[in-house]
């Protein structure tokens, strides 16, 4: 996905199929990035967000206690 950026600051409506809103939209469409590029909008890749990984229950293995620790 890209971050779009207009050329006038603000913009809010729809261009080639990208809803824009302050100025700013978003798409991964090659076409609809290399048209904006011609045009002069600004185009940034977003950051791809990491997955969330967790363990599942149960898997995390407690340590004995070792005796007279209370």
């Amino acid at each position: 996905m890209h971050k779009v950026t207009a050329p006038v600051k603000g913009f809010t409506g729809t261009v080639v199929g990208v809803n824009f809103a302050d100025g700013v939209g978003e798409t991964g469409d090659a076409a609809q990035l290399a048209y904006f590029r011609r045009q002069g909008y600004t185009v940034e890749e977003k950051p791809k967000r990491a997955k969330k990984t967790t363990e599942p229950k149960g898997t995390v293995e407690e340590k004995p206690k070792s005796e007279g620790s209370e």
